[in-house]
């Protein structure tokens, strides 16, 4: 039995929202992280200052390549796709690195690997904070979530399709989902 897509939705979501969304998320968070150690601070519990701005840049760096490699395993794992169906980018016009699907995967597979960074970023970043009590690593906290926001975003948009609904992306159009209801001929 072969079996018709029918279009039931799109997701749209755009740079400079989701650039302004990370952007409050990060400082909102970082303000937070901040205050926690700095209450630390006063109780004589030692917090750390990093002085070298390029420790923290790297960073950053590197848990944006994180968030968008933790996709990509993600893709690979929970909707099982082969390596050439999955591909690394970067926008140069919003100056961002994302991570794709060739194939459409299951809206299911889609929010999982939405949350992978969120818990795989987000739990290694903790655990770094609560362990050095550092200020760059509040940074580094407040940064992971703030690189998360569009996942979460996206995520809650897609909660209201069925999880096995089809989803594919836009190729050359970032934030830009097709959702399909698979339905029998």
């Amino acid at each position: 039995m072969s079996q018709m897509r029918q279009k039931v939705g799109e997701t749209r979501t755009g740079p400079v929202v989701i650039h302004g969304l990370s952007f409050v998320i990060f400082v909102g968070v970082g303000l937070i992280l901040v205050t926690i150690l700095t209450s630390l601070e006063r109780h004589l519990i030692p917090v750390r200052w990093e002085d070298d701005p390029l420790k923290v840049i790297g960073i950053c760096i590197m848990i944006v390549f994180l968030h968008e490699l933790s996709h990509y395993v993600a893709y690979l794992r929970v909707a099982k796709l082969d390596r050439n169906d999955v591909y690394l980018g970067f926008d140069k016009r919003w100056l961002v690195l994302f991570c794709g699907c060739r194939v459409p995967i299951t809206v299911s597979n889609q929010r999982k690997a939405l949350m992978a960074p969120l818990i795989t970023t987000g739990i290694a970043c903790t655990f770094v904070f609560c362990l050095s009590l550092s200020y760059w690593s509040a940074i580094a906290l407040s940064f992971t979530f703030g690189t998360c926001a569009k996942d979460i975003v996206d995520f809650v948009k897609l909660r209201k399709f069925s999880g096995d609904c089809i989803i594919a992306g836009c190729r050359g159009s970032i934030g830009t989902s097709s959702i399909f209801e698979t339905m029998p001929q």
